[in-house]
């Protein structure tokens, strides 16, 4: 995936609101939060699929959007011990907020709250990851030797299992 390639699908979408996107082919350890202009509501985070990865940029979309803005996690089943280590520490710094799973693998996060997850539909965040965090040893297995190099190579190869 490129950003060419993700404007040019929003564009098919809506040219006014591609218009307003602005993106950084940057990490987050390369930009300065407070700079960025104007201050994002919304941010994204789909970056290395880690849980310290994602720990990071989230630390940066908070630091982005001082006066709260929503932060959309993607790929909930690979990253749910660094969502839940967020949780824990938004719930130990005493931050409002409200989270939501929405579909089909995000994780939305409205710091504020400005009651844009308040919906009913949407699925109980805690239920949910810890669901998930009791399937980790599956996780921690498949990436050791000799599997996760099986899954590497047929990643590179652009082949699925």
């Amino acid at each position: 995936n490129s950003t060419g390639s993700m404007m040019e699908a929003l564009g098919r979408v809506s040219a006014e609101g591609a218009a307003r996107v602005v993106t950084y082919d940057a990490g987050t350890t390369a930009i300065d939060p407070t700079g960025l202009v104007p201050t994002p509501h919304v941010c994204l985070i789909d970056g290395e699929h880690t849980d310290a990865a994602l720990m990071r940029d989230f630390a940066f979309c908070r630091a982005a959007m001082p006066g709260g803005g929503l932060i959309l996690c993607h790929d909930t089943p690979v990253v749910y011990n660094g969502l839940s280590a967020i949780i824990e520490t938004l719930d130990a710094d005493g931050t409002p907020y409200d989270a939501a799973l929405l579909p089909d693998t995000i994780l939305a996060i409205d710091l504020g709250p400005t009651g844009v997850l308040a919906a009913p539909q949407l699925t109980a965040v805690r239920a949910a990851l810890f669901s998930l965090r009791v399937n980790d040893h599956y996780r921690q297995y498949a990436n050791r030797w000799p599997w996760g190099a099986v899954r590497r190579w047929r990643a590179r190869r652009g082949s699925r299992p």
